[in-house]
């Protein structure tokens, strides 16, 4: 839905435009600290590190988390934690040394055993004899005991039917004997971990182990049995194809779990259906890539891009290639290392339906799907990430439904603005930092025509924004305000578009604002009254009279200082009790502040 704009947007531009002088007056020190390392670019890098989700700095673009990554925290202690009462013994677990087996015979022959298996992996029955069980199932085993009973006892039990015979037959575990498994590689906490027996994967192993570090190998986990068996478990067969093989499934008592640092990983974004960054292994595919990812989405174009994380990212012109290289059909394409694979979307041309991506500093410049609730890190994210240049600071465009547009300069590698969510049509725009720079730009934004990041050479006075972004006809020139320098400043701007020779009409400088917002019908009353808030313009009404719309005066309210400040910046002396004529007509979008005692 878009984005709804009313008088409380004035109060969102108006904190934005107060943030945005911090930003421009801490601009200078800033640039020189950050050309002191641009001097030396491959030492100095900014991006998101995706490991942790959050932001820091980092040598190498490295991207979102590798999917399955954090499986055996999030997931895998969920295997973990299951506790005997809750574990139903399968029919494919592995009866090992030092389980129970109970046999319970009813009917007319009754019998009643508790059966430890020994370390041969046997069990002894009673005037039956001794039942191997070595390396079977539960279920295989229960077929083999049944037989060896119906061998002994044919008269009262019918092997083919145990409950069909004149005596009834259940073999159940009573014990599941604990299994201890050996924890090395990329493990956060590497070692010894003790695991129900019932309850033994390879995924409950590992989430005992407090899952893998960022390095671990998601792909090529190597189990080496106390047989000397070996077997490699791929989480993405569990993930993605339900594949879970015995051997992975119930290791055994001096298994070895060993996780190999990660290899290869591939950036799968864009329209499919689960876009995100994969370990890859050294055959993988396109198509492969895309199967794993879910194949393509409903929204999905057809058409590929492929690029590399690992390029010199200082090549401009190799940069400007990378973003051209469009593939329809390379089923059989090798994925590479650091490969990034974006699937082009189709979009509705509908603004709403959308967010733009541009700028030098982002790997990918162009539209993609807008989804409720993602982040300014989401969306970059699935564009592939940001060059290591990219500057810091993001500059983020919003235009509202009515067609006004503004910009917001956030520090996006820092906690406070990472997060911010963005809205339907909102554009990301993110320069290196040699653009950032060295090309110098000044914002129009508010109700124009042609709203712009526009870039200056210094020559242009206001009116030269005036005219480049050309004022809709619900903009409200009376209420204009300029960001020079870091400060903001109120001044009549239809006097500088009436004559431009005028003094006040000034040079533009690198990162000034012009702001002009709608003209909306409204009076705000703030302060010391009952009812604080905005109240509908009537033209030629005083002030007395919007201070009785907001409930009169508070009994703490300083009456006699209030002050009316206008759209322009220009502040009156109020309303007075006394002084009649104190009390002045109100112009449209004035604001009414009502000091409040002590």
């Amino acid at each position: 839905m878009p984005r709804k704009y009313h008088i409380a947007n004035i109060i969102g531009v108006t904190l934005f435009l107060i943030s945005f002088v911090s930003f421009s007056s801490d601009v200078a020190a800033k640039q020189e600290t950050s050309r002191s390392a641009d001097a030396n670019p491959k030492d100095s890098t900014s991006t998101f590190e995706g490991t942790s989700g959050a932001v820091a700095e980092t040598s190498k673009y490295s991207g979102p988390i590798v999917v399955g990554s954090d499986f055996f925290v999030k997931e895998g202690k969920k295997f973990l934690n299951l506790s005997g009462a809750d574990i139903a013994v399968q029919p494919d677990y592995i009866l090992k040394t030092a389980d129970v087996l109970v046999v319970d015979i009813w009917g007319d022959l009754d019998l009643h055993y508790s059966l430890n298996i020994n370390k041969d992996g046997s069990i002894v029955i009673p005037n039956v004899g001794r039942v191997d069980l070595q390396g079977l199932s539960f279920e295989q085993g229960k077929k083999k005991i049944l037989n060896k009973l119906a061998d002994t006892y044919g008269f009262y039990i019918d092997k083919n039917d145990p409950g069909a015979g004149k005596a009834h037959l259940d073999i159940t575990l009573g014990k599941i004997s604990g299994v201890k498994v050996y924890l090395s590689g990329e493990v956060v906490h590497p070692g010894v971990v003790m695991l129900n027996g019932a309850n033994s994967s390879v995924i409950a192993a590992i989430a005992a182990g407090e899952g893998l570090k960022n390095t671990g190998s998601v792909r090529n986990i190597q189990i080496t049995h106390a047989d000397n068996i070996k077997s490699v478990f791929d989480l993405y067969d569990f993930l993605f194809k339900g594949k879970l093989s015995p051997e992975n499934k119930y290791l055994k008592d001096g298994d070895i779990v060993y996780v190999p640092p990660m290899k290869y990983k591939a950036y799968a974004l864009g329209a499919l259906t689960n876009p995100g960054t994969y370990e890859i292994n050294s055959e993988e595919t396109l198509a492969s890539l895309i199967g794993i990812a879910g194949g393509f989405s409903s929204f999905s174009s057809g058409k590929i891009a492929i690029s590399n994380a690992s390029n010199d990212i200082y090549d401009k012109e190799k940069r400007k290639a990378e973003r051209q290289e469009y593939f329809s059909k390379v089923e059989n394409c090798k994925v590479g290392d650091n490969d990034i694979i974006l699937a082009k979307e189709q979009l509705s041309q509908k603004p709403y339906s959308y967010i733009e991506i541009t700028g030098k500093g982002a790997r990918y410049n162009g539209k993609l799907r807008f989804e409720n609730g993602l982040t300014i890190k989401d969306y970059i994210n699935r564009a592939g990430g940001l060059y290591r240049d990219a500057y810091k600071t993001i500059i983020l465009q919003s235009t509202n439904e009515d067609g006004a547009t503004s910009f917001n300069a956030l520090e996006t590698f820092t906690d406070k603005d990472k997060n911010t969510r963005l809205l339907p049509g909102d554009k990301l725009i993110i320069e290196d930092s040699d653009t950032f720079y060295n090309s110098n730009f000044a914002f129009i934004c508010g109700y124009f025509e042609h709203p712009q990041m526009m870039k200056i050479t210094g020559n242009e006075k206001i009116s030269d924004l005036v005219k480049i972004g050309n004022p809709k006809s619900t903009a409200s020139i009376e209420s204009a305000s300029f960001t020079h320098n870091g400060k903001r400043i109120f001044f009549d701007l239809q006097k500088i578009i009436d004559n431009p020779s005028l003094g006040m009409n000034i040079n533009v400088g690198m990162h000034d604002m012009l702001f002009v917002p709608k003209s909306e019908p409204y009076i705000e009353v703030s302060g010391g009254v009952l009812s604080p808030g905005f109240y509908p313009y009537s033209k030629g009404q005083t002030a007395k009279y919007y201070i009785d719309l907001a409930g009169g005066f508070s009994d703490n309210a300083d009456k006699y200082n209030t002050i009316l400040i206008e759209g322009t910046g220009h502040s009156i002396n109020g309303y007075s009790w006394c002084l009649w004529f104190a009390d002045p007509n109100v112009k449209n979008g004035t604001k009414i502040e009502v000091p409040v005692k002590g």
